[in-house]
């Protein structure tokens, strides 16, 4: 009678003896995945498990990874690759490579769900990115990638997410897939053409025949090298006993090519398919190269809030100030920012009064002005001002990586509508193979000599590229598209049922206004016209960056020059022009002995002379 694993009660196989120290005693194991999963159980003094276990049987058993996934275990690569949701439950973020459909996202989480450890998977066909919740007693996240690997996936951990080289390198191989097949498509055709008219009647046979062997030759080239992604992926899923959405492309172009070949070489002067073959390869190719287009795009668009934090900060210790790079901050650096610089971290404001833009992060267009003690976002844009900021949270604590989290934690999302086609996708490939298996031996009865250009007609026709790339490609594509836009989209079913919508309801004007200003209303305080007080002011605030200053531009003269220019935070800024000087801003910048008032309910800036009030403007956004 033969042992059982101690662990997972798996029957041990002859010649095996792996041994583990359990509770003070040896427990046989069937292989070293249950032992390493025992002993550390053993080690965190969780041996109870296995007294309220009973006989019961793990989800799955333990495997042991292969060397090349074994370093990922190690604490300090860990810990860099992961998120701790708590003291043993762990969230990576993976890039599969090979996943193209969405009968192969539904293949990867079924297996790993059905693995022990593995609380919760999310996975995006289109990005190709799945992120794994796992128990780390349980399950180890070399055993995790060592899952992916055997089902014929290559997965890639980047705890930078840094996607652009392998996005390049997938690019230009599509690229290179796509051209040949368009190359090889335009030639056959060329050939195809005297081939199929009634020329080809009076056609010299040698010229025929050639004709025949060059288109071969051709053919086998776009069947081998960028057919060879389709025979590949169905290889695969075959080898995993799945029927994959690659399967019956795989199985049409293989059928037009043998048959084809074999009409040629056997000279039985039978209709040849390398046309139909080349240009089925070509559009599938060309359809693949646009979802991924779409899918990088996805990918660049949730980056690029991340790139939004500078690469380098001043950082101020003691009566120095040094510039060092932006992953070398800690909490409670002091760090200086200043006008027309990116805040790189969370943190509170100690010296300085600022005005920035927040626009990126609360949607409001409009400056908000900082003062001592104020929090400062990450990614907000500081408008005018200089200050110095404590950070007080960094890398994925900030504000903006949190939003960066909630877009690419909705494009992981799976809404109603892919999890329908998920559901038909695992039906729909059988039902495709058996309807063609049916037209086969129908037409080899009644008509043989149609028999195979209808069974690749059935093939070709019911190809299941457009269910597993479409939606999900649009849903991807919508979300991109409204990011771009200043919409961050949280929830993905919220698009499928947009057409449903009669009513829209807004928080705050913010989000409906742009950032440029006009002048509303102009009221003159001296002997000037209201024509030489708007050129006056517009170039004034030519130099300045501030908002208020684009309610001016269309009223700018070149031939006014202006000189010492200046600017202060929340007052106002101050130019000479020739030899006299003049400011703009608040009241109180530009004349502090005056009177006048004026009540209003929209922006006031007030233009003078010399320190005598000139005009005052009233803006609006």
């Amino acid at each position: 009678m033969s042992k059982q694993c101690f662990h997972c009660h798996e029957d041990i196989a002859k010649g095996v003896n792996i041994l583990a120290q359990i509770d003070g005693s040896q427990q046989p194991m069937c292989c070293h995945g249950c032992k390493c999963v025992a002993e550390f159980i053993n080690e965190q003094g969780y041996c109870e498990f296995y007294d309220y276990r009973g006989e019961a049987k793990p989800q799955s058993q333990a495997k042991l990874a292969d060397k090349k996934w074994q370093s990922y275990d190690e604490s300090s690569v860990l810990k860099s690759l992961t998120q701790s949701d708590s003291n043993n439950t762990f969230t990576v973020r993976i890039r599969l490579e090979g996943i193209y459909c969405s009968a192969c996202g539904w293949l990867i989480d079924k297996h790993l769900r059905g693995l022990q450890g593995i609380t919760d998977v999310k996975l995006n066909t289109i990005s190709k990115i799945i992120k794994v919740e796992f128990d780390l007693t349980q399950i180890k996240l070399s055993q995790i990638l060592a899952a992916i690997n055997d089902l014929g996936y290559q997965p890639i951990v980047n705890a930078s997410k840094d996607n652009q080289q392998e996005e390049s390198t997938e690019r230009k191989s599509a690229l290179k897939r796509l051209m040949v097949a368009g190359f090889g498509m335009m030639f056959i055709m060329t050939l195809s053409v005297p081939l199929y008219s009634g020329e080809s009647q009076g056609m010299d046979p040698n010229i025929q025949r050639f004709f025949l062997l060059v288109s071969l030759l051709v053919a086998t080239a776009v069947y081998f090298y960028s057919g060879r992604t389709f025979l590949r992926n169905a290889f695969r899923d075959l080898s995993n006993k799945h029927l994959g959405m690659d399967v019956p492309v795989a199985l049409s172009i293989s059928l037009a090519y043998v048959a084809s070949t074999w009409n040629v070489l056997s000279k039985n002067g039978e209709t040849t398919y390398f046309d139909s073959m080349v240009m089925f390869v070509f559009f599938l190719l060309a359809g693949r190269y646009v979802e991924m287009t779409v899918r990088h795009r996805g990918m660049s668009a949730n980056d690029a809030l991340g790139n939004m934090i500078p690469t380098s900060v001043t950082l101020i210790k003691g009566d120095q100030e040094t510039t060092i790079p932006y992953d070398r901050i800690v909490k409670g650096d002091i760090l200086r920012i200043k006008e027309g610089e990116v805040v790189a971290t969370d943190g509170k404001l100690l010296k300085g009064n600022i005005q920035v833009d927040e626009s990126l992060i609360t949607g409001e267009s409009q400056l908000v002005a900082k003062s001592p003690d104020d929090t400062i976002i990450a990614g907000s844009a500081v408008v005018s001002g200089t200050a110095q900021i404590q950070s007080t949270a960094i890398g994925d604590d900030t504000v903006l990586a949190n939003l960066s989290q909630l877009l690419e934690n909705a494009q992981l999302q799976k809404p109603k509508t892919l999890q329908l086609v998920d559901t038909v996708a695992s039906w729909f490939v059988a039902i495709v193979l058996f309807l063609a298996a049916i037209t086969a031996v129908y037409y080899s009865i009644t008509q043989p000599d149609k028999a195979m250009i209808t069974v690749l007609a059935v093939l070709v026709a019911t190809c299941p590229c457009a269910l597993s790339l479409a939606t999900p490609a649009a849903l991807t594509a919508a979300s991109v598209s409204l990011m771009k836009n200043g919409v961050l989209v949280n929830n993905l079913d919220a698009i499928t049922s947009i057409n449903k919508i009669k009513n829209w309801f807004f928080d705050k004007t913010g989000t409906l206004t742009e950032p440029s200003m006009s002048v509303l209303k102009t009221t003159l305080l001296a002997n000037i016209t209201e024509q030489q007080a708007l050129r006056t002011m517009a170039a004034l605030e030519h130099n300045s960056s501030h908002p208020i200053a684009s309610a001016f531009n269309i009223y700018y003269d070149e031939k006014m020059t202006i000189s010492d220019f200046q600017q202060k935070t929340n007052s106002g800024i101050a130019v000479n022009i020739g030899k006299d000087q003049y400011k703009a801003g608040t009241q109180q910048w530009c004349d502090k002995h005056s009177e006048f008032q004026i009540e209003s309910e929209h922006i006031l800036i007030f233009l003078s002379q010399n320190n005598q009030l000139q005009a005052v403007f009233e803006l609006e956004n």
